[in-house]
């Protein structure tokens, strides 16, 4: 992507779950991907990149990984050359571009997808509590790797569905979310301090979390909690309202003066 966008300095942002289950529970690791369609300069000027060229990437990937488990000492000599013969256009990797970039629905189930558990609930089918067997739902897969809309099922017993799952548990601290380029910590806290609000810079009264609240918001949604979105001014904060009427009450104004202003005028 460097390559092609020509700036070799600049980076694209991805984030990288690991995934070890298959549709049937069974061992089948890989990783869900998501990354940027550009690559974010020095500067902080943007540039996307038109066209991604899965073939090279699928390459890339197998020598990757082939290289890493043969340095490590997992597989031979003689077996990483098998790998690459029986794999010539490389690992499988499904990349799709997507052009809903202003829909927040896709992108929060495109989230939730990349992280998402074994299996769900709703494909758990049944239980049987006197035999103590367990049947699950999963989507066939045809030769060629692609997922069909055809679905089968699978009876197990309860210990056989235990022990499907419970190898999928990560090890204790094992990070199975990954940060890469543009959205990696260090790069993020390279981020130039004319783009960091003051507020983030003057040490003020601290909360026993180390920064005050207003900090802290900033700090995960880039926010500012006390800026005025109508006239950009610094809101002055009166009360911390908790009790549930109160807010309610104040939120029904609100929306009464909301419902007001949005009233269409009378002729003249």
């Amino acid at each position: 992507m460097r390559e092609l966008s020509g700036h070799p300095e600049a980076s694209p942002g991805i984030v990288a779950t690991i995934q070890t289950a298959g549709e049937r529970l069974n061992f089948n690791p890989h990783a869900h991907i998501i990354a940027t369609v550009g690559v974010l300069a020095p500067d902080y000027r943007y540039y996307i990149v038109s066209k991604i060229p899965y073939d090279v990437m699928r390459l890339a990937w197998r020598d990757r990984v082939v290289g890493m488990l043969l340095s490590e000492g997992f597989i031979s000599e003689n077996y990483a050359t098998k790998l690459k013969k029986r794999y010539p256009k490389g690992f499988m990797l499904n990349g799709e571009i997507r052009d809903t970039w202003d829909s927040n629905e896709v992108i929060s189930r495109l989230a939730e997808y990349i992280m998402r558990p074994p299996i769900s609930e709703s494909r758990i089918l049944d239980y049987n509590k006197q035999k103590r067997e367990v049947t699950i739902q999963y989507r066939k897969r045809e030769r060629s790797g692609n997922k069909t809309k055809e679905m089968d099922k699978e009876t197990m017993s309860a210990l056989d569905f235990i022990a499907r799952f419970s190898q999928h548990i990560p090890d204790a601290g094992f990070q199975m979310v990954r940060y890469y380029g543009a959205y990696s910590n260090r790069v993020r806290g390279m981020r130039r301090e004319d783009d960091i609000p003051e507020f983030m810079l003057v040490k003020g009264e601290e909360s026993s979390y180390g920064k005050t609240w207003r900090q802290l918001i900033w700090k995960i949604y880039e926010v500012d909690p006390l800026k005025c979105p109508h006239c950009g001014g610094e809101l002055s904060l009166l009360n911390i309202v908790t009790d549930k009427k109160e807010i309610s009450l104040i939120l029904s104004r609100l929306e009464s003066q909301r419902a007001q202003s949005e009233r269409p005028h009378p002729p003249p």
